[in-house]
């Protein structure tokens, strides 16, 4: 028994963890379900749509988990599932609001980020593009070079008053 509270404690110190206090894939606060074949975290009516596509949906309290599939759930998470599967355009999550989407959209949504990986960037590409990024960090900024002419002010003597003509 003290081995099955200790991986509930393992999934409850992970589910806790910032990036998986909102669904994977709506705005819904507090998610309770984890879909064991991507490691993330998702409300109860995304959890319903996964199961429709016959992805594996556990609950975090009243199921029981393997030692991997606890190991699985602490090293993913929604941050590591979402930069992948969203790599391509991460703007879409916003647009799936738990309380005005519905079924369909959801269900559409879904579809296209997990079964047909519309977004989706392999975690080889994810990890070349991250190290591209780094690398472009760590490089000095270079200081960039104006293009305009440079102006000189005016000299004083183009600043005086015109001088009148002179009488003959």
């Amino acid at each position: 028994m003290a081995s099955e509270e200790r991986k509930v404690r393992a999934l409850r110190d992970a589910q806790r963890r910032e990036e998986n206090k909102v669904c994977a894939d709506c705005t819904e606060r507090l998610p309770n379900y984890i879909v064991t074949d991507f490691n993330i975290f998702v409300c109860t009516t995304c959890s319903g749509v996964h199961r429709e596509f016959s992805h594996r949906v556990k609950s975090v309290t009243l199921a029981i988990f393997t030692e991997d599939e606890v190991r699985a759930v602490r090293k993913g998470g929604n941050k590591i599932s979402n930069d992948l599967y969203l790599a391509k355009n991460d703007v879409l999550r916003s647009t799936i609001k738990s309380e005005t989407s519905s079924a369909e959209m959801r269900r559409d949504y879904i579809r296209k980020k997990y079964q047909e990986k519309k977004w989706y960037i392999s975690k080889d590409d994810f990890s070349k593009d991250k190290q591209s990024k780094e690398k472009k960090e760590q490089q000095p900024k270079l200081q960039k070079k104006s293009i305009l002419p440079v102006i000189q002010p005016p000299s004083k003597k183009s600043l005086s008053p015109p001088k009148p003509p002179q009488k003959k």
